[in-house]
């Protein structure tokens, strides 16, 4: 489910769900906990059977003293005045930045950056926040006009270059860009090894990528190898509106250069890769396989106002848990999406494409990789649906990663409307905080694949198929209705879960494929 969380106080919030034309199909659950320490870890797991587990971690710093002063941080804002920004576009750009500017805190330092075929600095260096630095850089964004090229290299550089002095505050430039870059030095890989040259200081790159005329190889990387993140703002979303959101959440950092360690148990597969940092109002979600079993301490370490801080807290891993379902499924979306990057960034491997149709045919994910399992007619559908809200910015994708219904061949493309798509695509599948219901994917145009818990199935000619079943595997028969059918849910315990979903199906439930007929 899709939530708002609406905060009221440092003790009291509001959640809140709502759809219109919906059938619920699952239960309603919302997990939370309270605290009083400064960081609070939650963490819940499922482990079946004949495999490893899968293990879901909630961090979230806790109520802020009152009268503690935000941590202090260096920022410089980017911004592409090139000619192609003319318009609304550079108007709405320039109310984000000025969005972004009235909102700095006290003790930041910051800058703001203009490039077209040249560079323009508001400042030589980086300047303190008060009521005159940002009142003239107010006046400075408003007197910005769009014309001339594009030099993304030179800005990057520009802008990194002003955190050269020596710092314990966390470093961000905020990048925007609508395009390729047409002046001084051109060439993708040139560009991303002069800003691996330049940034020693592993300043954090985030990245904004405006409309379809835009190299979304380049700005992906950017993002990535800088510990940022790129996103893209369709030509039917407002600019303004995303950046100004964006800031909201980055505006006060509480712990950076996150680490997570957790001695005693085997951990792999841990999404995301790199945790960042963690800022006032946020939750880090993570999701991870493991071995073993046990109550162990997990140490959270970071960076506090400059200083190295750790957290200890103790988490419980089952040897056999069947609760929380959903988690194996969440967990496949997220590597999923690290895979697509992988092959957008890097090119196609057997290997990488062979565990994306694997994971893709257990959990029901659609991706250009398996997009065969859904029939031509849902492709249609579900790439116009999908296409459709992207463009518009629709929330329902905020936190659940929509089908990726294209072709292949689109995961080569380095500009365009499909590209931009795909790499928005893979961070939703990154990102991602719930799973797709059986809802969303019948209103997206699939009526062929069903979720249950931690299961797939699949609408073959009438008959719903457990992906868990191969060829090949010995089937018991059980007539449903039938006295064997009956005495099947007696003397299994949590088959229900299942065998209710249709009349003619194929379930492996604890290692048996059986076969429901009418």
């Amino acid at each position: 489910h899709n939530i708002e969380i609406k905060k009221n106080s440092s003790t009291n919030a509001t959640i809140s769900f709502e759809e219109k034309n919906v059938k619920p199909d699952k239960n309603f659950i919302l997990y939370y906990s309270v605290s009083d320490e400064e960081f609070d870890v939650s963490m819940v797991d499922f482990h079946g059977y004949n495999e490893d587990g899968y293990f879901l971690m909630m961090v979230a710093p806790g109520k802020v003293k009152e009268k503690e002063k935000p941590a202090p941080k260096n920022i410089a804002f980017i911004l592409d005045t090139s000619g192609s920004m003319a318009g609304k576009k550079i108007e709405q750009a320039k109310n984000a930045l000025k969005f972004c500017l009235n909102s700095l805190n006290e003790g930041d330092r910051f800058n703001v950056i203009n490039f077209s075929s040249n560079i323009y600095y508001f400042q030589e260096k980086l300047i303190d926040v008060n009521k005159e630095s940002v009142s003239e850089a107010l006046d400075y964004v408003n007197n910005l006009q769009a014309r001339g090229g594009t030099d993304i290299n030179n800005s990057l550089l520009k802008g990194i270059d002003l955190f050269k002095d020596k710092s314990d505050r966390p470093n961000y430039i905020v990048f925007i860009t609508d395009g390729e870059p047409t002046v001084g030095v051109t060439k993708e890989s040139d560009i991303m090894k002069n800003v691996r040259t330049a940034n020693g200081k592993k300043t954090r790159i985030f990245v904004f990528g405006v409309g379809y005329n835009l190299n979304t190889m380049l700005l992906d990387r950017l993002g990535k190898e800088n510990h940022g993140i790129a996103d893209y703002i369709t030509p039917d979303e407002d600019i303004e509106v995303k950046i100004s959101n964006f800031y909201s959440k980055i505006s006060d950092p509480i712990l950076s250069d996150v680490t997570l360690k957790i001695p005693g148990i085997k951990t792999y597969d841990v999404y995301p890769m790199t945790l960042g940092d963690i800022f006032a109002g946020t939750q880090l979600l993570i999701v991870g396989r493991y071995k073993g079993s046990g109550t162990k301490t997990a140490v959270l370490e970071g960076k506090k106002k400059g200083r190295s801080v750790s957290y200890q807290f103790d988490v419980t891993f089952e040897q056999r848990s069947k609760k929380h379902k959903y988690i194996p499924r969440l967990w496949a979306i997220r590597k999923v999406g690290y895979l697509l990057e992988e092959i957008k960034l890097n090119g196609e491997s057997k290997e990488v494409v062979d565990e994306i149709t694997e994971l893709g045919k257990r959990y029901g994910i659609v991706t250009p990789y398996t997009s065969f399992l859904i029939t031509e007619e849902e492709k249609q559908t579900v790439s116009s649906n999908v296409m459709r809200d992207m463009e518009a910015g629709s929330p329902k994708f905020q936190s659940t990663p929509a089908p990726m219904a294209v072709e292949q061949s689109v995961m080569k493309e380095s500009s365009g409307r499909d590209a931009v798509v795909i790499s928005k695509s893979n961070k939703q599948y990154q990102n991602a905080q719930n799973v797709p219901s059986n809802e969303m994917l019948r209103s997206m145009g699939i009526q062929t694949i069903r979720n249950v818990e931690d299961k797939t199935f699949y609408d073959k000619d009438g008959q719903w198929i457990d992906s868990a079943y191969k060829e090949g595997m010995k089937k018991v028969r059980v007539k449903y209705l039938s006295d064997e059918y009956f005495k099947l849910i007696k003397n299994n315990a949590g088959i229900n879960e299942y065998i209710h979903i249709a009349n003619n199906l194929i379930l492996v439930f604890n290692n048996t494929a059986y076969e429901i007929y009418e």
